[in-house]
Parts: C-alpha cells; structure tokens; sequence
C-alpha cells in the first residue's frame, strides 16, 4: 500500500540491519575499542566521513538539476525552453570558468582550498547549469551529436570511481617534473594544471570503462544467463 511504499525501511531485514549497524556503532565500538584503536582509526574514518559532505552536497546539486530538467521538459514548450537552456549554458560557463579562474591560485601550502565550500559551490552550480542546459532540445541534439560526449556519458560511473586517483597522481606528477615551480599562485598555472588533471580523469575513466568496466559487465551477464537458463 502507500503507507509501505513511502516507508523509509520498508523491508523487515533492512530494518533490521540498520538497528544492528547502530547498535554497533553506538554501543559495541565505544564499549570494545581501546582509545588508541577509537584515536587512530574511528575517529579518522569519522572526519574523512564528515569531509564527504561536500561530494554528497554536488551529488545531490546534480540529482535535483536532473529532476528539474525533466520537469522543465514536461511542461515548457521547445520555443520557451531553447533560450532558457542557452541563458543556462552560457551561465554555467561563467560560473565555471569564473571559479577555476579565481579559487585555486593560491600557494602550495594552501590547496586545502580544494576542499572548500566555496569551490565546492562554484563548481558544483557551473555544472548545474550546464546540466540544465539540455532542456533545450537543441542542445540536447548538439551534444547527442558528438560521440566524444556519449563515451564520457557512457563512462561517467568509472570517472566517478577513479577521478580523484588520476588527478592526484597527474598533480603529483606535474610538480614533480618542475613545470610550476613557484606552485598555483597564479590564474595561468591554476587554469593549466586543473586542465591537465581534468583531462587526465576523463581519460582515465574511459580507458578503465573500455578495457576493465565493460568486458567485466559483459562477463557477468553472460554469467547470469547461463545461471539463469533452465537446464
């Protein structure tokens, strides 16, 4: 019935699991663990749990865009919502570009400032926007168009698994090699290093989609269908 559909664990095992996993956490790792396992290991854990937020936050940005494209395409028109997805498009390229130009020249010691509200924020509604900009059925034809733009559609699941690998390794590497000694303190070598990382997660991504991702998949539905098929 309704009731149960809009239950949040509607399911008695979830429901189950979920009070075990609090009990657990709540009552069996506070009573068990010494302080220096609670010290060196829970509470890391639980800081680095904290300093996801931010990720949860652009997921969620990128969750509500989607819903709001689809409502936008349900009741406009395509003459009301070509300029509408144009503004957007051309809004998100500001925003974007406004923020990798101001928000990460800063010196060394402080790239904390990747993990910052700010940047988070910036960069999290210039790819809203852009986003929204497929309202427009005509941008929406433009993109479907390229296949450089479906390959990293189809690959987005492992760019989002592996991105923060490939960027770390390709900012550690380009340091490394002396190219920006003086570190990100200016526009110029911010803009070059986050091009260079961008790309290299991009890339990344779709090489592990290619050659790791969808042979694997392809495996286990063969897998399945041999399970699966009566004898």
């Amino acid at each position: 019935n309704y009731a149960a559909d809009m239950a949040l664990f509607p399911i008695r095992q979830d429901r189950i699991g979920i009070a075990l996993i609090l009990l657990v956490a709540f009552v069996g790792i506070p009573l068990t663990m010494s302080s220096f396992t609670l010290s060196a290991v829970m509470i890391p854990v639980l800081v680095f749990s904290l300093a996801a937020i931010g990720l949860n936050l652009l997921f969620g940005v990128g969750m509500l865009t989607s819903v709001a494209v689809i409502a936008v395409r349900r009741r406009w028109d395509a003459r009301r919502r070509d300029p509408l997805g144009a503004a957007a498009f051309a809004a998100g390229i500001v925003v974007f570009l406004g923020t990798a130009w101001y928000c990460p020249p800063q010196p060394h010691e402080g790239m904390g400032i990747w993990r910052s509200l700010p940047l988070t924020l910036g960069f999290g509604i210039g790819s809203a926007l852009l986003l929204f900009a497929s309202v427009s059925g005509r941008i929406e034809a433009f993109l479907a168009r390229r296949r450089l733009m479906l390959l990293i559609g189809d690959a987005s699941y492992s760019i989002y698994l592996l991105h923060f690998y490939f960027e770390k390794r390709t900012s550690n590497a380009i340091r490394s090699l002396g190219w920006v000694p003086e570190g990100e303190t200016t526009q110029l070598t911010a803009l070059v290093v986050l091009a260079a990382i961008l790309v290299a997660a991009v890339a990344g991504g779709i090489l592990v989609h290619k050659w790791i991702e969808t042979p694997l998949l392809i495996a286990l539905r063969k897998w399945l269908r041999k399970c699966t098929s009566p004898a």
